[in-house]
C-alpha cells in the first residue's frame, strides 16, 4: 500500500514518536510511506480554521504521490481540515488516529469548572463554562476559538474520514460519541519488546522518576504534598515547562530541596536509564490523559508506573499488578500508597516483570502492524471499520 502519513509537526512529543516509528515499521514490511508535515513557523489563528494555501499543498502532495490511503495524525495547530478536504477531493479515503482530546473538547483537559471530568463533551455550552483550564482572560478566548474551529471542523470529519483510532479505549468511545457513524477503533500504541536481560531491583532510598512536561495540569504539587506528609522518599523530574519555578517554590516550603531533584531537558536514553533506576515512575495527573508514550517506555524497562485513575490510565495499569492507580487529585491518595510501599514492603520485581509481559502481549509492534493493516483494507474496500 502507498501511505501518507500527515501531522502537524516534524517534532514535539509522544505522538511524534508515533509518527516516525509507524513509518518505520511500514516501511519494514513493504509499503511505501511519505510523510506530510507542518512547519513550526508562526501561522495566524484564523488559519487554523481553514487555509486555502494549505488546502492547495496538501492536495499537490496527494496528487504526486498518490496513495492509496491517508492516515492523519495531529492536524489542529496547522492543517485542520485541508488533508481532509484534499483527500476528500481525489477520492483518497482517510484515516485519522486522535492523540488527544482536541477533537472532543475544546479545552482539551476534560474538566469542568469544579475540576470533575466533563460528560458532556463539546457544545455549545462550552461557549460559557469556563471549565477548569480557563484562569485567565487569554485562556477564555482560547477556549472559544476552538470552540469555533470545532463547530467547524466536526461536520467535515463526519464526511471524509473513514475511521478513526485512538490510543485508549477512553478517547475512542468519546470520539464514537462526538462523530457518530464512523467507527472509532482503540488502538493501542505499539513500542519495541522489552529486553530480555533480568530486572534489576533498585537499592538505596525509594526513588520516583518523571518526565514530561512540567505544567499545572501534570498534577507534581499534589505527588509532593504527599510527599511531605512524612514520607522518606526521593522524586527525580525530568522536562521544563511553565510550572517549574512554581513547583521548585513549593518544595521549598514544604522542606523538600533535599529530596526533589530537578533534571531538566534530557535525552531519551537517559530517560530510559532513569527508569531503570528507579523505584517507580509516577504520572499524578489532574487532567485526562490519554495513552502517555513514557508509560510504555518505563514499563519496557521495567520500572512500575503510578498514576491518577482518570482517561486512559486504567487502560495500560493493572492496579497493583503492574502498577497503581490513585484517585486524581488525592494528596492523601498519594500518601496512603507511598505508606503501603515503604512500609509493607515493595515487590518491585514482580510489577516490573508484569509490566514487561503486559507490554509484550499487548503493545508489540506485530500486533498492532496486523490492527492497522486491518482497518486500512477495510476502508479500502468502501467499509467504515472493520
Amino acid at each position: 500500500m502507498r501511505i501518507l502519513l500527515v501531522n502537524d509537526y516534524p517534532s514535539g512529543g509522544g505522538a511524534e514518536v508515533h509518527l516516525y516509528a509507524l513509518e518505520r515499521l511500514l516501511g519494514a514490511c513493504g509499503h511505501h510511506t511519505e510523510l506530510l508535515l507542518g512547519s513550526r513557523h508562526p501561522i495566524h489563528y484564523a488559519s487554523r480554521m481553514f487555509n486555502p494555501w494549505l488546502l492547495w499543498l496538501a492536495w499537490r502532495r496527494m496528487k504526486a504521490f498518490a496513495p492509496d490511503i491517508v492516515h492523519v495524525h495531529k492536524y489542529n495547530l496547522v492543517w485542520s481540515v485541508a488533508p481532509f478536504l484534499a483527500a476528500r477531493m481525489l477520492g483518497i479515503p482517510v484515516v485519522c488516529t486522535q492523540h488527544d482530546f482536541g477533537a472532543v473538547c475544546p479545552e482539551g483537559w476534560m474538566l469542568r469548572p469544579d475540576g470533575e471530568v466533563c460528560q458532556r463533551g463539546v457544545g455549545p455550552w462550552c461557549f460559557s463554562s469556563k471549565c477548569q483550564r480557563s484562569t485567565t482572560v487569554a485562556l477564555d478566548l482560547y477556549r472559544r476559538f476552538n470552540l469555533v474551529k470545532l463547530t467547524l471542523q466536526i461536520p467535515v470529519l463526519k464526511r471524509t474520514v473513514a475511521a478513526f483510532t485512538a490510543p485508549s479505549e477512553f478517547l475512542a468511545r468519546w470520539v464514537e460519541r462526538v462523530y457518530p457513524g464512523v467507527p472509532s477503533h482503540a488502538l493501542p500504541l505499539f513500542i519495541d519488546s522489552p529486553d530480555p536481560q533480568p530486572i534489576d531491583q533498585p537499592q538505596g532510598v525509594f526513588t520516583m522518576f518523571h518526565a514530561g512536561r512540567i505544567e499545572r495540569e501534570k498534577g507534581l504539587d499534589v505527588l509532593m504534598r504527599a510527599m511531605a506528609m512524612g514520607h522518606d522518599v526521593r522524586l527525580r523530574i525530568a522536562g521544563d515547562g511553565g510550572a517549574v519555578g512554581d513547583l521548585r517554590s513549593l518544595s521549598r516550603t514544604l522542606g523538600l530541596e533535599d529530596k526533589v531533584v530537578w533534571l531538566g531537558k534530557i535525552g531519551r536514553d537517559q530517560v530510559l536509564r532513569e527508569c531503570r533506576a528507579a523505584h517507580l515512575a509516577v504520572l499524578p495527573s489532574l487532567w485526562v490523559e490519554n495513552a502517555p508514550v513514557f508509560v510504555l517506555e518505563a514499563m519496557r524497562e521495567g520500572c512500575p508506573v503510578a498514576a491518577s485513575r482518570v482517561g486512559g490510565y486504567p487502560d495500560l495499569i493493572e492496579d497493583g499488578r503492574n502498577g497503581y492507580l490513585v484517585d486524581r487529585n488525592s494528596v492523601e491518595g498519594w500518601s496512603r500508597l507511598l505508606g503501603r510501599l515503604i512500609s509493607q514492603g515493595f515487590d518491585r520485581r514482580g510489577a516490573a516483570k508484569n509490566a514487561q509481559d503486559g507490554i509484550r502481549q499487548r503493545h508489540s509492534p506485530e500486533l498492532f502492524l496486523q490492527k492497522i493493516e486491518g482497518i486500512y483494507r477495510s476502508v479500502l474496500s468502501g467499509k467504515r471499520g472493520v
